[in-house]
């Protein structure tokens, strides 16, 4: 995935947000999200964003991963 893509997955999950803590339903492909899917909505935004960070740090000589 390019940072461009990334970049608009993490916009989806940032405007379905936004739209379900505003009380409106929202289309995420062929499911129908409400307040009940916030959760996923949310791991699924975590999740873009995270991807988005190890894209633009690439070749940095650091990663996000945890060390022990």
């Amino acid at each position: 995935m390019n940072l461009k893509d990334a970049e608009a997955r993490y916009q989806r999950y940032l405007d379905a947000e936004t739209k379900i803590l505003q009380g409106q339903i929202v289309r995420f492909g062929d499911r129908m999200l409400t307040m009940a899917d916030l959760d996923l909505v949310q791991r699924g935004l975590k999740e873009a964003a995270r991807e988005v960070a190890t894209i633009k740090n690439r070749g940095r000589g650091y990663s996000l991963g945890k060390i022990v």
